[in-house]
């Protein structure tokens, strides 16, 4: 009789663990931390962000990145090819991220970009004067900017972190003309 006392209590338990979990996800509408449904909608980007560290540390990120992709090139070539990269990988202390109905806008310190939010491309002047083929969208919980020249490709997505309040920058820049391609990450905070 006391051994089957003590499973009818243990049962008691589990039913127990088993409703307060079901009352607390009913309560939140999810399991999910509460942070989490931000960085799922596109709403979550929206914002001012400040890059994490100093201009100067952002800066020199960068050129190790395009060190590290021009380092096996012709040395007289690598000095051409690195002005140019830095030329086209400029830092920017501020990200202005917002989207009005139907577009999506990214701000950069020194140009702003607005396309449909659909992922058409539309022709974008780019911050060293030329021009490139442009398309954002918002897919699988990321904001993907794709920018398309002649000479290459260059790939940003926006990731959230930390439940909202941190936005990881990831770019990518491929070229037939480089041995590999440009790689780095910024980080930025929310300051809004």
């Amino acid at each position: 009789m006391a051994h089957r006392m003590r499973r009818i209590v243990r049962w008691g338990w589990v039913v127990l663990a088993v409703a307060a979990a079901a009352a607390t996800v009913g309560q939140t509408g999810s399991a999910q931390p509460k942070g989490a449904a931000r960085t799922e909608s596109a709403e979550g980007f929206a914002g001012t962000w400040r890059y994490r560290g100093s201009p100067g540390e952002g800066r020199a990120l960068i050129g190790r990145a395009i060190d590290r992709a021009t380092d096996d090139m012709f040395f007289v070539t690598r000095g051409t090819a690195r002005k140019r990269l830095r030329d086209k990988n400029r830092f920017s202390r501020d990200l202005e991220i917002a989207f009005p109905p139907g577009r999506i806008r990214v701000g950069f310190d020194m140009i702003t970009y607005e396309t449909s939010a659909d992922g058409r491309a539309v022709r974008v002047p780019t911050p060293d004067g030329e021009t490139a083929s442009l398309s954002q969208r918002h897919e699988d919980g990321r904001l993907v900017q794709i920018f398309r020249t002649d000479e290459g490709r260059r790939t940003n997505v926006f990731t959230l972190t930390q439940g909202g309040d941190t936005l990881r920058y990831d770019v990518r820049v491929d070229s037939g003309q480089l041995p590999r391609p440009v790689r780095y990450r910024l980080m930025y905070r929310r300051v809004d």
